[in-house]
Parts: structure tokens; sequence; C-alpha cells
């Protein structure tokens, strides 16, 4: 939270008419003061300040909606920020090894019936993709030198930021880096994150400029639908439209389908 209040206050402007603002006096950083924006949030500046240090974890839903207003946030932004405010994201809210693994059979059935989709797998909230598919294998690792065999599970996140070959396959890899990285954020603000997550954190951090660059924005992602360039062996760049689907009982797995887009 500490990070995204930072960010988000370098991007607003304070309004001349607000008593706070001391017209005329040099602006040392972008965006508004702190004691700026406390005023309009209609908090203390000593408050305010601590939860720009990571000292006040969870205010309270009517300081989150008044923070939320004066900084101009998106819809997304404003849920997102509500889940980091919230006390033990996650807790009492776990769905059961049961309903995961109902749901995701649900999901696979689904896939099953589909007609020549370019590429599906089942991703998990913490963004494994669960046992990749031969088809998906060929696409995500065209030199097949390191696949690491059938039905494996793989972190998009390690293999977007580690895999030289994810720069290949993915066209505008910088678009998909930093939808990655959005779904991280959310992922990790809704719900505790699992050791799978936490190694895959580390390891993008510990290898990639582009991550921690990414990282700092604090720009979270949540779509369903969407297009992608692949650049698929013996066919060149293709486009594609995927589409996520879940079923009602789970949020943790998802249906990740892409599919040939129509041209002409």
């Amino acid at each position: 939270m500490a990070g995204f209040l930072r960010t988000r206050r370098a991007r607003i402007g304070p309004d001349p008419c607000w008593p706070v603002v001391e017209a005329g006096t040099p602006r040392r950083v972008p965006g508004l003061r702190r004691e700026e924006l406390a005023w309009a949030a209609g908090v203390s500046t000593e408050y305010y300040t601590k939860l720009e240090q990571g000292r006040a974890a969870h205010p309270s839903a009517s300081v989150v909606s008044s923070l939320s207003e004066v900084l101009q946030l998106s819809e997304l932004e404003s849920r997102y920020i509500q889940a980091l405010a919230t006390p033990g994201p996650g807790q009492g809210d776990e769905e059961d090894t049961a309903t995961v693994t109902h749901a995701e059979q649900i999901l696979r059935s689904l896939g099953n019936q589909l007609r020549d989709p370019v590429m599906l797998h089942i991703l998990t909230e913490d963004l494994t993709i669960r046992g990749v598919a031969p088809a998906t294998a060929g696409i995500l690792f065209p030199d097949g030198a390191s696949e690491p065999g059938h039905g494996f599970d793989l972190s998009l996140l390690t293999y977007i930021f580690t895999d030289p070959q994810s720069r290949q396959v993915y066209v505008d890899w910088s678009d998909k880096a930093r939808e990655v990285v959005g779904l991280t954020h959310l992922a990790l603000a809704r719900s505790i994150p699992t050791h799978q997550l936490l190694e895959a954190l580390r390891t993008a951090w510990d290898n990639s400029s582009a991550f921690r660059y990414l990282w700092s924005r604090y720009e979270p992602y949540e779509k369903a639908y969407g297009s992608w360039r692949l650049q698929v062996e013996g066919r060149g760049i293709v486009v594609c439209n995927y589409t996520t689907f879940q079923v009602p009982s789970s949020r943790n797995v998802s249906l990740v389908v892409y599919t040939e887009a129509e041209t002409g």
C-alpha cells in the first residue's frame, strides 16, 4: 500500500484553491505533497505519512474511499487498494482442495470440447500454468531444449522474466510483462501468497531489471479477454484472441483459451 500511494500521489496535481496549497512556492517533487493529500482526504498529515511509510496497514473503509477519490483512482485501482487495506487478505476465505480440484475438472472438460484452440491452459491464482499440454509447450518452448516434459507445471512469472524464449513467443512482450506483474499485484492483495508465488517473485526480482521496474509502478491488472500476437514456429506471427473462464465456486483456477483471430 505504501508504494501504491506514493506512485499515485506523484501523478496528481494540487488544486490552487485548496487552503493548504502555497501558491508560488517551488515544488521539489511532482504531484501532491503529503499534507495536501491528507487535507483533501480528511485525515491528519501524521496518519497519512504513516500509511506511506507502511506503519498503518489497515485504514478504514471511509479513509480508503476518500483516498481513492482524491487520487482519482480507476475502478480496478479502487478495488486493489480496498483489498490491500483489508486485514488478513484471504484469511477465512481460502478454498479447500476439493473445491479447487472440482473447478479444475470442470474447466478441463470445457477445454476438451473446444475445437482447434491455438493454446489453452489452466492458470492458478498464483500464476502457475498447471499441467502444460504438449500443444501449449510447443508454442512456449519453440526450441524444445528447456521444456521440462509432458504435463509439467510452469510459473508464468518465471517464464516471462527469466526465459529468453518468452520474448520471442510474445511479440508484444513488454505489454505481456506488464500484464503478468499486474496480475501478481492483484493476487497478492487478494489472498495469502503461496510458496510457489513467493519463490517466483524472488527469482524474477533477482534476475530481471524489467521486473523490478514494472513492480515499482504498482499497476494492478484484471482482464478476462483480449488479444496477443504469438510467434508460432512454422507459421510466423499469429494474432490470437484470448478468453478467461472461471466457475462460480472457485476463483483460484481459470481456463485461458487462445483462438486464432479471424482476418479479412
